[in-house]
């Protein structure tokens, strides 16, 4: 029985080796469009606030093995920005055409809105705010040429500024290059 559990092990080691294959170095630029939503965001006050609504922006990763540094800044079409940078895991699994990839990342969190961007509205714009910020997220690449790929993410986390926290959330989709 030990025998059969000793080789069923290696047997599955070895199948994950296959399936675990990671890119050596790669560099990720998209150009992006979508949905975003943030709450537990306040302004001074005890307001829990929300910012939501139509994004555009860029995302881009660097990838080593399985290690991914990532800035990703997003304009809100009602006037916020937020900025993320942060580093984690990636896995991309390995299917030719279409590639979809996990990642896990942890990193730093800005945003600035303008009253109106929130809800409800407060009398005064957000200042600057800079905070921590984790998600979680996964996509898919479509490869249009080598280099060239349309796809779309969905990622989730939790921000957390001096004087709150709360879950946020986008769905994007992209035009990207891979290099």
């Amino acid at each position: 029985m030990r025998k059969i559990l000793g080789v069923g092990i290696l047997l599955f080691l070895g199948l994950q080796a296959g399936i675990a294959r990671a890119e050596l170095f790669a560099v990720d630029v998209n150009a992006e469009a979508g949905y975003y939503n943030a709450s537990g965001i306040q302004n001074g006050d005890d307001v829990n606030r929300t910012l939501a609504g139509g994004t555009a922006g860029v995302r881009a990763r660097l990838s080593f093995l399985f290690l991914n540094a990532m800035a990703d800044y997003q304009h809100f079409f009602s006037n916020a920005d937020v900025f993320h940078i942060g580093i984690g895991p990636i896995y991309k699994f390995p299917i030719p055409l279409l590639k979809p990839y996990i990642y896990l990342n942890l990193g730093l969190l800005m945003l600035k809105a303008s009253s109106g961007a929130l809800d409800p509205e407060p009398v005064s714009d957000l200042a600057m705010k800079t905070g921590f910020q984790g998600r979680a997220g996964g996509g898919m690449d479509l490869s249009i040429m080598p280099f060239l790929v349309v796809g779309a993410v969905v990622d989730a986390g939790y921000h957390r500024f001096k004087e709150s926290g709360g879950l946020d959330y986008s769905i994007l989709g992209y035009v990207g290059l891979r290099i």
